[in-house]
């Protein structure tokens, strides 16, 4: 096509458009679509081909022509203010939560000859944030730590292992007290304890009172330290 052809063309379909009756029915028809319209243009369709009575009618129509303008702009102003989309957060990287229970749980070996309790750095952090409790034994010392597991083992009715100041920081002393369920105190003498650090090892039994004390033990190793209980002697 030339363009004395193409010039033609053109001059003939604006004269049409023109020419074109307009009229609330066709206002209305030509409103009702300019939504789905203004939609296609944006999302770079062929709108005009997909809706050719509403592009006519815009061209003939000023009323609509300034609704059809407010209505792209609109559209296209919320389009560049939309935030992009923000991936979900990926927190795999992140260690596992693991609560006090289970780091006890973690803790505890039990066989029919002793009961062993292994401290680590998790459960001792954890021990250490409780609320600090009343004390349970003797002496008012201020606890490092304080763990009490009921119903430990079958013959064990409670355990109760502290770790309490001593006149240094660089050492504390550590007791152990047991509760059994065929005995009470003060009926609960010579029980074997033995306490497990990077040092060594220190054995002792308990008193009447089923109480067992380490002094002067290293503070800094309490994350070390393995306590065993063993089975209490048969009581006579």
């Amino acid at each position: 096509m030339n363009s004395q052809s193409w010039r033609t063309q053109q001059a003939r379909r604006l004269a049409e458009t023109l020419l074109l009756p307009t009229n609330d029915a066709a206002c209305t028809a030509c409103i009702d679509q300019l939504d789905d319209y203004v939609q296609a243009q944006l999302a770079g369709q062929d709108y005009a081909a997909a809706f050719p009575v509403v592009a006519q009618h815009l061209d003939a129509c000023v009323a609509c022509a300034e609704a059809y303008a407010m209505l792209y702009e609109s559209y296209a102003n919320a389009a560049q203010m939309a935030p992009p989309a923000i991936p979900a957060v990926d927190l795999g990287f992140l260690p596992k939560q693991v609560s006090l229970a289970e780091l006890i749980r973690a803790a505890l070996q039990h066989t029919a000859e002793r009961l062993r309790v292994t401290l680590s750095a998790e459960l001792l952090a954890g021990l250490q944030a409780q609320p600090k409790p009343q004390l349970a034994m003797r002496g008012g010392e201020q606890a490092l730590f304080d763990l009490a597991l009921v119903e430990p083992t079958p013959l064990m009715s409670a355990l109760h292992v502290q770790a309490l100041a001593a006149a240094t920081p660089e050492t504390c002393t550590l007791r152990v007290q047991v509760s059994l369920y065929d005995r009470d105190w003060p009926d609960l003498a010579d029980i074997p304890v033995t306490i497990h650090l990077p040092g060594g090892a220190q054995s002792s039994r308990t008193d009447a009172w089923g109480e067992a004390v380490f002094p002067n033990l290293p503070a800094d190793q309490l994350a070390q330290l393995s306590v065993d209980v063993s089975a209490p002697p048969t009581s006579t």
